[in-house]
């Protein structure tokens, strides 16, 4: 899981914005991080690893740049590693949350064309697949939405083009919202990055790309490109659920939030938790699966659902879930919890048990 954030939009001090906006997203990772400035002649990117909380740096004012904070996957914690990526010309930047499952194979036909690589990471070659179609195909939407249906696997990801002084955006599950100010469009994984600049949010979906320039928004189809007319939420709707307030971290807040959260899931959810309980009683077997404290809130799930329901209620960590889901059928019911609801070894168990029936 990773963080991202991008701006495009009135000329202002963007490499402070996105730095401060990074802060707000390193729960989703902070082994390494790293920003880029759209200017002119050339990009500006600067990149460390550790956590970014005491940055501070002097950037020149830019009307477009982006960054990313990160938990690595492919290749070490290192600076080379860390995001964004750019392509062999300097024209395209990439940011990346997910894992492309291919990206072993797309490398390697990268490298036979001659493209140099700078990091061991997968996503470094999103920017250079996006350099080759535009070499050949210079509709920067088209480029962005065919490169995209070439990762395997769960992938959010914001393009910088520089010459064109916009941002693309396009997802399969790994999440990305969309923020609509005055002075500029924003995206980032998580809304609290932008409460600073966003009036309004469109959430992302995923057959959806959208296009960020100073002009605005433009929404469309991924496979189609057809237009869409964007559906916004006001920026008051959203919960601020990761401000630690008094809290020294995530882990207290969590805990000390667990009893007003029981509270308010049954005042709040009624409908939906009568719902479940019919599921579990009518079920043969149920199975929970989960990863990290969900998958701990998941086994101590175990022992009042036995005890309520009479059933057959087991846990499975999403990581062996695919070792034992063999005994799955239409009569087991698997529930999974995850908090950021883009866990990939839940999201994969999830797949494995739809298409054993369950």
């Amino acid at each position: 899981m990773c963080g991202v954030f991008g701006y495009v939009g009135q000329s202002t001090d963007v490499g402070s914005a996105v730095v401060t906006a990074l802060k707000t997203l390193e729960y989703r990772g902070y082994d390494s991080w790293g920003i880029a400035l759209s200017t002119l002649d050339s990009f500006i990117v600067d990149k460390d690893i550790g956590r970014i909380n005491g940055h501070s740096r002097n950037y020149p004012d830019s009307s477009l740049g982006f960054g990313h904070t990160r938990w690595a996957t492919h290749g070490g914690v290192t600076e080379a590693n860390a995001h964004p990526h750019l392509d062999c010309n300097g024209r395209f930047a990439v940011v990346h949350n997910g894992i492309i499952e291919n990206h072993a194979v797309l490398r390697a036909d990268l490298k036979a064309r001659g493209h140099q690589f700078a990091s061991e990471t997968d996503s470094e070659v999103i920017a250079h697949l996006i350099e080759d179609r535009m070499e050949t195909n210079d509709d920067f939407s088209n480029a962005v939405a065919t490169v995209f249906e070439m990762l395997d696997g769960y992938n959010a990801i914001v393009v910088m083009d520089r010459f064109g002084e916009r941002l693309a955006a396009t997802k399969q599950v790994s999440p990305l919202v969309i923020g609509i100010g005055d002075s500029g469009s924003t995206v980032a994984s998580d809304a609290i990055a932008l409460r600073d600049h966003a009036d309004r949010l469109l959430y992302l979906e995923d057959h959806q790309l959208a296009i960020l320039s100073r002009n605005g928004v433009e929404l469309m189809e991924r496979a189609s490109l057809s237009p869409l007319v964007p559906v916004t939420l006001p920026f008051d709707d959203v919960r601020e659920i990761t401000v630690l307030g008094e809290h020294p971290d995530f882990l207290s807040k969590e805990v000390s939030e667990q009893p007003a959260a029981l509270r308010r899931l049954v005042r709040e959810a009624s409908p939906e938790i009568a719902a479940l309980a019919a599921e579990i009683g009518n079920a043969r077997k149920v199975v929970l699966v989960g990863c990290g404290t969900a998958g701990n809130a998941a086994l101590a799930g175990t022992y009042f659902f036995s005890q309520l329901s009479k059933r057959d209620v087991t846990f499975v960590p999403a990581s062996e879930f695919r070792y034992r889901s063999a005994s799955l059928d239409a009569d087991t019911l698997v529930i999974a919890l995850s908090q950021s609801g883009e866990t990939v070894d839940v999201l994969e168990a999830m797949t494995d048990a739809r298409a054993r029936g369950a």
